[in-house]
Formats: C-alpha cells, sequence, structure tokens
C-alpha cells in the first residue's frame, strides 16, 4: 500500500486532536499508530475484489494463503 494513500486521514486525524507542526505527529506514525487505518483500507481493498477471482484462484490449485500471497 502506498503510504500517499494514508497521508489525507492522518492529516485530519491530527489536525483533531491538534499534532500538527509537532515533534510528537513525526513519532506516532512509526509507533504503530497508523496500523489501524491501514487495516481499514485494506479490508475495504478486499471487499472489492469479485468473489470469481477467489474461485478461479482455488480451481486452479491455489491454496488459501497462495490467494491472499
Amino acid at each position: 500500500m502506498p503510504v500517499q494513500i494514508a497521508l489525507v486521514p492522518l492529516f485530519i486525524d491530527y489536525s483533531s486532536v491538534n499534532l500538527l507542526d509537532t515533534y510528537q505527529s513525526m513519532i506516532i506514525p512509526l509507533a504503530g499508530f497508523a496500523l489501524p487505518m491501514s487495516i481499514y483500507l485494506f479490508s475495504s481493498f478486499f471487499e472489492y475484489i469479485p468473489r470469481e477471482t477467489y474461485e478461479a484462484a482455488s480451481l486452479d490449485g491455489a491454496g488459501p494463503y497462495r490467494i491472499f500471497g
């Protein structure tokens, strides 16, 4: 996932808690604060993959870990 996708939501979150232009705003993403945003973006991405894609991969012999890997 490109980092640029999370910039606008992080900006909105930081502005709501007054963390813009502070040192903490540079440290918090490194500590895993952005992880919930990444999980949300990944889950919404996987929702829009057609079910037929998963079925075709399993018919080709891919296991559950190979389909997502």
